[in-house]
Formats: structure tokens, C-alpha cells, sequence
């Protein structure tokens, strides 16, 4: 306190304590560089008025502080300090991975949906026209009857046979609906109930198409160049190196360059302190090194252990889709190689077929054979051209799920895909 007895303590006389308002006005802006240099750089200005007569009244004092802290161990390197920024991107390609990867399963799932579709077809107009034959000789043995040539037990079996052939024309109307659905469901899928009654045709038939190569050397190499569940696993190892990359420097001690430098001004009026700031006489300067030497770093070392944990987790991980792409090549090449074949021998099984079903008709006729064999050769035809078909469309499919296993199947359609997809397939940044 200032005594008003004193004659120099500038107080009007009968105050005992000084009196002063002040206000303030600041702002600070910071950069973190790359490198792990932070930069600062702050502007305050002050007014301050007192009842003092021996103070500048009012006084501005506008001060200008530039700084500069460079970490030379702990927070040290692009590598540390651009860690997080790069996990976050190979996040968020990781993300577009896994939607690649949606993508390839559900166009998939579509193209599966539509071949059992064409196969429920085929298998309804397999079972009509073995009903019309069952029906055609279920005619012929009562004409027989009618003249004595035939039993009861053989018009007994041909209606039997009828039956049977019903069954399996109901069981197949009911499968081509389930296909109709389902393939109504994966390509227009709403919730309106009416809408589900369209009629869906097929174009395409499951003929032979153009046969990939079949190299599992090169169809390995060229999915582990696309697939997007190893790309997946790449970049998750990826991550764990920069975590425990960062975990490793959190451990180091803190060694960090410090410079400073703070312009001043003051004067009666806002206008001259600010030329006071601006005349660049009144400065200080510093610099300085700060060291920090932590005891026992246990938070820091556990972080190092469980980032090694992660490494290994992430490599077996890599090692784990690794196998899987060649499992999943090899399996492919195998079903193209075996739906191929199979095709030869459905066609040959659906003409001999055929051919045993006019031999057993030539010989019921003669009197050797007897009609329950038709009935059986029947049901053996309509097998066979079921089969047919189902080794044309299994032949199809393996092919679609060789190029889903070397990460080709959507090649076709990026031109009407995101971008994103592009990116992943074709590993852009």
C-alpha cells in the first residue's frame, strides 16, 4: 500500500492504496510441424489506468512473443509425429476394403441367385414332360387293359408313377418361386409386397464361355495383387508398425530446443505503443534446452509389449489370408478342371439315357420288359438333364469364383462403380 503521508508515493492526497484497472486482449496461434518443431506465436495487448500521478495514464503495453520447441529424442521425425494421420488413412482404406469386398460377395450372390434360377427352370420342364410321359403310358396301359395285354398291377404302377411325377412337379414350381424371390430380393429388394410378383426372365444360358487361365502360380500372384481382404491385412500390419513405432519413441527421454523471442511496446495512447512495438528496440530473447529423464517408464514399456503383440497379431493375420487366397485359387482352378469335365460326361449320361428310355419302350412293347422300367428310365432322364444343366451352371460359377478369388470380378463394372473401388483394386493411394 502507498501512504498519502508520503510525498512521493504520487497518491492524491487522503488515499492510502493505489487503485487500477486493467484490461486485457491476447491471442495465441500454434503450428505443429511435421518434423515435430511447434511453433507459437502470440499477440497481448493490456490498458491499464491507475490514480497513480506518477504513472503513465492510461498506459498500453502491447507485447509480441514468437517461440520456437524442437524435440531432438521423444517426438523426434516425420515418421512419429505422421503417425496417426497415416493410421487414420489406412483406416479409412481398410473401410473401402471391406466394401470391396461386399461388393464382390453380393455380385456373387446375384450371379448364384440367377443360375439357380435357369436351374429351377430346367428342372420344372424336366418334371412336365417326364409327367407327360408318365401320363402318355398311364393312357397306353389302359388301352392295353381295355385288351387284355395288361394287368391291373401294370395300370396300378403307371398311376404310381403319375404320382410320383405330380410330387416332383409341385416340389419344382416351389423351387423356381424360392429362386424367383430370392434373385427379386438381392436385385429389387422393397418392402411392397405386390412388387414381388414381377416377371423375372433369364437371358443368358450357362453355356461354355472363354476358359481362364488356369496357372495357379500367376493366378496366386495376381490375387495377392488385388484382393481386397489381403490389401486389408497389409494395411493393418501396416498400422501396427507406426504404433509401434510411436510406443518405441514415447520411451525415449525428452530432449527438447527451445527459442523465444518477445517484442514490447508501451505508451500513453494505442497508436504510440504500437510504434514502440514496431521500432524493434525493446526485445528479449532466450534459448534453452529442456530435459526430461523419466524413472521407470512402465505405462511406456507396457505400450512397447503390447504393440509388439499387436505386430504379431497383424502378421499372423497377413499369413492367415495368405493361405487362403492360394486355398481359395487352387480350390477354384479345381472346380473349373472338374465342371468342365463334367459337362462331358452330364451330355453323354443324358443321351444314353435317352437312348435306354427308347430301348425299354421297344422292349415293354415286345413283351420283354415291363412297364415299371419305363417309369425308372423316366426318372432317370429327367436326373440327367438336370444334371446337364447343373454341370453347365456349376461350370459357370466355378469361373466366377476364380476371378472372385484373384480379385478380378468386378472388373467389368468399374466404369458404373465408386472410384473408391478402383483405388483398392488397383492399390492407388
Amino acid at each position: 500500500p502507498f501512504f498519502s503521508a508520503n510525498p512521493f508515493s504520487g497518491l492524491p492526497p487522503g488515499l492510502a492504496v493505489a487503485r487500477a484497472r486493467r484490461m486485457n486482449l491476447g491471442t495465441t496461434i500454434n503450428q505443429l510441424l511435421p518434423t515435430g518443431t511447434q511453433l507459437s506465436l502470440s499477440y497481448n495487448e493490456a490498458r491499464t489506468k491507475s490514480n497513480n500521478s506518477f504513472a503513465l495514464n492510461p498506459a498500453y503495453s502491447p507485447s509480441l512473443v514468437a517461440s520456437v520447441t524442437q524435440p531432438l529424442l521423444r517426438g523426434f521425425g516425420l515418421d512419429v509425429n505422421l503417425a496417426a494421420l497415416r493410421n487414420a488413412r489406412s483406416s479409412a482404406r481398410q473401410s473401402e476394403a471391406t466394401l470391396v469386398e461386399t461388393y464382390m460377395g453380393a455380385a456373387l450372390a446375384v450371379e448364384q441367385a440367377y443360375w439357380n434360377l435357369i436351374t429351377s427352370e430346367e428342372q420344372l420342364r424336366s418334371q412336365k414332360r417326364s409327367l407327360e410321359s408318365a401320363l402318355k403310358l398311364l393312357r397306353d396301359t389302359r388301352k392295353l387293359r381295355n385288351y387284355g395285354r395288361a394287368s391291373r398291377l401294370d395300370v396300378t404302377v403307371a398311376k404310381s408313377g403319375v404320382a410320383t411325377r405330380r410330387e416332383g412337379l409341385i416340389i419344382a414350381e416351389s423351387n423356381l418361386e424360392a429362386a424367383h424371390d430370392q434373385m427379386v430380393r438381392l436385385v429389387r429388394p422393397t418392402g411392397d409386397a405386390s412388387k414381388w410378383d414381377m416377371f423375372v426372365v433369364a437371358v443368358d444360358l450357362p453355356n461354355l464361355t472363354q476358359e481362364p487361365d488356369l496357372n495357379p502360380v500367376e493366378s496366386v500372384q495376381k490375387a495377392l495383387n488385388r484382393r481386397p481382404d489381403y490389401y486389408r491385412a497389409q494395411l493393418a500390419l501396416d498400422n501396427a508398425q507406426r504404433d509401434m513405432l510411436v510406443a518405441e519413441n514415447n520411451a525415449l527421454p525428452a530432449l527438447n530446443l527451445i527459442g523465444s523471442w518477445t517484442q514490447e511496446g508501451l505508451g500513453g495512447q494505442h497508436h504510440s505503443s504500437w510504434s514502440a512495438l514496431g521500432s524493434g528496440r525493446f526485445y528479449t530473447w532466450s534459448v534453452g534446452v529442456n530435459v526430461e529423464l523419466p524413472l521407470f517408464l512402465r505405462s511406456e514399456r507396457a505400450a512397447v509389449r503390447q504393440a509388439k503383440i499387436l505386430i504379431e497379431r497383424a502378421e499372423i493375420s497377413l499369413r492367415s489370408v495368405e493361405a487362403n487366397v492360394v486355398l481359395d485359387v487352387r480350390s477354384a482352378t479345381r472346380d473349373i478342371r472338374t465342371s468342365k469335365a463334367r459337362i462331358e460326361a452330364a451330355r453323354a449320361a443324358r443321351i444314353l439315357s435317352k437312348e435306354r428310355l427308347e430301348a425299354t419302350r421297344a422292349r415293354v412293347e415286345s413283351g420283354a420288359a415291363v412297364r415299371r422300367e419305363v417309369l425308372d428310365d423316366l426318372a432317370a432322364v429327367a436326373n440327367a438333364e438336370t444334371s446337364e444343366v447343373q454341370a453347365y451352371v456349376n461350370y459357370r460359377l466355378a469361373i466366377s469364383r476364380l476371378r472372385q478369388a484373384t480379385g478380378t470380378l468386378l472388373d467389368d463394372s468399374l466404369d458404373v462403380l465408386d472410384d473408391r473401388v478402383r483405388k483398392v483394386l488397383e492399390r492407388q493411394e
